[in-house]
């Protein structure tokens, strides 16, 4: 259950409880966000006004284009990495298959394949330069 910390509350001008409202369970719906993690402090105009984010904040950019900034340890809990953001490397027929898993799990497969591909172009890249080192060294002993 969530903790509900002791804040000023008051209903109709009197002081009230918040402990004691009839609340209901919701999830937030899984929409994207455009999100960097700042080096600085920073300000930025958000729809409440002007607001200062610390370094390690995050400046996040929502669905509607509003900018605002997100403290570290509230965006770890709320936000996970877009499954999209990992695709770079992952084949069309394998883009269904991943999104129909789990979020974590896609993401980390995607971040999987990502890495095996660039690998693999380095492989091929290091192999290549030894063919050509090998194909100079033999046309230098037939010369």
């Amino acid at each position: 259950m969530i903790e509900i910390k002791k804040r000023f509350f008051e209903i109709g001008g009197k002081p009230a409880d918040l402990q004691k409202l009839p609340y209901e369970l919701y999830r937030k719906r899984p929409v994207q966000v455009r999100a960097v993690r700042m080096d600085e402090r920073f300000k930025v105009e958000t729809l409440e006004g002007v607001l200062w984010g610390k370094a390690g904040d995050w400046l996040i950019i929502g669905v509607k284009g509003e900018a605002y900034p997100c403290d570290h340890e509230i965006f770890k809990a709320t936000y996970t990495k877009s499954v999209e953001a990992c695709m770079f490397y992952v084949r069309d027929d394998q883009l269904n298959l991943i999104r129909d898993l789990n979020d974590d799990l896609a993401v980390h497969i995607a971040k999987v394949s990502g890495i095996i591909a660039q690998h693999t172009a380095e492989i091929n890249n290091m192999l290549n330069n030894i063919r050509k080192q090998n194909v100079q060294g033999d046309n230098n002993e037939k010369n």
